[in-house]
């Protein structure tokens, strides 16, 4: 095993490659449904961190590559989070992200009481809150700021992390585990209500509306939002018997007949907004604009 560990220490490309790679074969590996994904790179890094024989240097891998890794890191994550983030700020966002501050203020005010408590360094303790809560690039920061301050051993930071980032995983799951095991009975009607939900915002129909209400008369299309307040799309627009594909700035007028595509359940909604349905179709009549129904088939654009 010496000569093993002498000849990863030799080349760096080859430790950092060997634990990414070891990682996620450990990571594919599933126990009763559950598995650690790319989590098991982490704990593949720890186990090399740790192996260091006495009067042997510990296994490292140069600054420069730590913060490419860590940039790489944040940026996937960012790409991954930011549509589900910005999404979840529309609903429930503000509460959410209330009671998340109120969290991490009172874990990390335990944090820092029990650690000091238990005479842990300051490194020890910050990197205890970032393994808690799976945080790399907080662990990272706490890192730099020990380096750059000096005020203890920057390592301290890695040893608390590794110590409490399996607790943090583990404990999130079954937090979830118990939650989904208390309220079982809802979950299953939530899933239920949302199943329904999705079955009817999928079922699209084009509608054509004759226009009879006097608020929109001889206003754009563009000014008033059609598709944001009633979630339908205008398709086709006649005026004075001549149909044209519509622009935000085509105006409606009394009498103008619009088709509109969009999920069924906003057609009551759009009736009052435009007017009157009406058994006039824009879609069969002859004209320069002409129907095709295209089977989205390329997986790229899917």
């Amino acid at each position: 095993m010496e000569s093993v560990r002498e000849i990863i220490s030799q080349s760096e490309p080859l430790l950092l490659f060997l634990v990414i790679g070891i990682g996620f074969l450990l990571g594919q590996i599933k126990i009763r449904g559950f598995k650690l994904g790319v989590a098991g790179v982490l704990f593949v890094g720890l186990i090399f961190g740790g192996w260091h024989p006495t009067n042997t240097e510990p296994f490292s891998i140069t600054h420069q590559v730590m913060q490419v890794g860590l940039i790489l890191f944040v940026y996937t994550v960012g790409l991954t989070s930011g549509s589900g983030f910005f999404a979840s700020l529309k609903k429930k966002g503000i509460r959410f992200n209330i009671a998340i501050a109120c969290s991490l203020a009172g874990g990390g005010i335990a944090t820092l009481l029990i650690g000091i408590w238990m005479q842990l360094q300051p490194g020890q303790i910050a990197g205890v809150f970032c393994g808690g809560l799976t945080n790399t690039p907080a662990l990272a920061a706490v890192t730099e700021l020990l380096t750059n301050s000096g005020i203890g051993d920057a390592r301290d930071s890695a040893v608390g992390y590794s110590m409490t980032y399996p607790f943090g995983i583990i404990g999130g799951l079954l937090a979830f585990q118990l939650f989904y095991w208390f309220y079982k009975k809802d979950a299953r009607r939530e899933k239920i209500e949302a199943l329904e939900k999705a079955k009817l915002k999928s079922e699209v129909s084009s509608t054509d509306f004759e226009i009879t209400n006097p608020d929109i008369f001889g206003k754009a299309i563009g000014e008033l939002r059609v598709q944001e307040k009633i979630g339908l799309i205008i398709s086709r627009h006649e005026h004075s018997e001549v149909v044209t594909i519509p622009t935000k700035y085509s105006t409606l007028q009394q009498g103008d007949i619009v088709s509109t595509v969009g999920p069924e359940i906003k057609i009551s909604e759009a009736e009052k907004f435009f007017g009157t349905i009406t058994s006039k179709h824009l879609d069969e009549q002859k004209c320069e604009i002409s129907l095709r129904r295209i089977l989205i088939s390329n997986k790229e654009l899917a």
